[in-house]
């Protein structure tokens, strides 16, 4: 009889570390909180998504008026949920930089056919 509370023990302890990575996720209010405090600027929405395979919180954020050109600006950034961190809008690649999940599909070709003719617009 001793081996099924023994079991029991087991099995809970399994659910608690496979639901562990969810709960130590930041809340959407989390976020948004962690961005504004961090980078000065005021957060407009927040909507949940993924980058790259990877959850995120995609944050639209405003930054503050003053007399800089930035003033006033809208951006969205991209936070990781389990650590808080910014998510890098671009990733370096051997020719150049890439936009998250393109893949590599944009080429040279792909976004300017006129070039893939010969013919070049100055």
């Amino acid at each position: 009889m001793r081996p099924l509370p023994l079991l029991s023990a087991i099995c809970l302890a399994a659910g608690l570390l496979s639901t562990a990575p969810a709960a130590l996720a930041l809340t959407q209010e989390e976020a948004t909180a962690l961005v504004a405090e961090r980078y000065g600027v005021e957060v407009l929405r927040a909507q949940a998504s993924e980058v790259d395979g990877q959850r995120a919180w995609l944050l639209t954020v405003m930054e503050p008026g003053g007399t800089s050109n930035s003033a006033f600006r809208v951006t969205r950034l991209a936070v990781d949920r389990e650590t808080g961190d910014l998510i890098p809008s671009f990733r370096h690649g051997s020719s150049g930089y890439q936009l998250p999940g393109s893949g590599g599909r944009f080429t040279r070709d792909t976004v300017q056919p006129s070039r893939a003719a010969g013919t070049v617009w100055r």
